[in-house]
């Protein structure tokens, strides 16, 4: 049987040379992510560093990957104060290993990894799997990360992946109270996408309907007002409801075939990119690769019914000749 999977059917026990997605989410896995302005390469690099006092060896230690991470402390005095004392530090500060701190501060480690786009795609291809990691120690004495620590973290996560923004298609003019627009612009073929001053994560162009407005005059403004288009085909394609386990939302999406990039206004965005694919690190996973799925696949069948049309009236030509 493979290294990480203990039941092909619904269980995962997490290792770092197990099988996709075992490996990708073992605290070994070259995930960045950034805890109070730190960077760490990975979770096992941070979880080693907190053996150090001293905050500059602790930076050099959370940039290191998988074994050269858990090697770090082996044999220095590091390791045997923490064993004898159970006393970790961050950023100059003493945490005990039994506090209600130190769990605080594994709580915010986890949750700056599952901003990694990565960590995320792993843990939402795990969603089907019951989460183990039969390496793991349970005894808080001997490790600063318990099986139980490490797999309920797992498992907060996913749970609040399972929660996020999930949308249903409907054909145009089917749903009423629309409250919403997303706009899925095109320029030259590319995707042009918007980023949130606080966020590291990209989106369509959108937002709220506001008073007085129709569903075009407000994806028209959303378009300029979070990429700076004025200059686009804008086509209304159809609704969708937004849904969470908290409530839902009508919305109508419209497809912007941008003429011309403009400059970006003053507003939340920080700045807009083209790509030629959907990257990993989306605002909403679960919605914008839906909605630009179905956005495309109408405005290719539209083009290529055009050209068929043409291609029908020429040939009409010639025959008439």
């Amino acid at each position: 049987m493979p290294v990480g999977m203990m039941n092909k059917t619904n269980i995962i026990d997490i290792h770092s040379k197990g099988e996709y997605p075992s490996c990708a989410l073992s605290n070994f896995a070259a995930h960045e992510f950034y805890i109070d302005n730190v960077k760490c390469s990975s979770m096992e690099g941070f979880l080693q560093s907190l053996k150090f006092r001293s905050i500059k060896k602790q930076e050099q230690v959370c940039l290191l990957l998988g074994k050269d991470a858990k090697n770090s402390t082996r044999r220095t005095l590091a390791q045997i104060r923490w064993r004898i004392t159970h006393n970790l530090y961050w950023q100059g500060e003493r945490i005990n290993r039994f506090s209600d701190e130190y769990q605080k501060l594994l709580d915010k480690a986890y949750e700056a990894l599952s901003k990694n786009p990565g960590f995320q795609k792993a843990l939402r291809d795990a969603f089907s799997y019951t989460l183990t990691h039969s390496i793991g120690k349970t005894n808080k004495r001997k490790t600063v990360l318990t099986e139980y620590e490490f797999i309920s973290r797992l498992e907060r996560l996913r749970k609040n992946m399972r929660e996020e923004l999930k949308c249903k298609i409907f054909d145009k003019n089917t749903l009423e109270d629309l409250k919403y627009v997303v706009v899925c612009s095109l320029y030259n073929d590319k995707l042009l996408l918007s980023r949130h001053k606080q966020r590291d994560t990209w989106e369509t162009q959108g937002g709220h309907i506001e008073d007085g407005e129709t569903p075009f005059q407000a994806a028209k403004r959303e378009l300029y007002e979070e990429s700076g288009v004025t200059d686009a085909e804008l086509v209304y394609l159809y609704d969708y409801l937004g849904y969470t386990s908290k409530g839902h939302a009508n919305g109508a999406v419209f497809l912007a075939i941008v003429n011309e990039l403009g400059e970006l206004p003053e507003s939340e965005m920080a700045e807009v990119c083209l790509f030629d694919l959907l990257p990993d690190n989306l605002t909403y996973p679960f919605v914008t690769p839906l909605l630009f799925k179905r956005t495309l696949k109408k405005y290719y069948a539209e083009q290529r019914k055009n050209e068929l049309h043409i291609i029908k009236n020429s040939c009409s030509t010639d025959f008439n000749v």
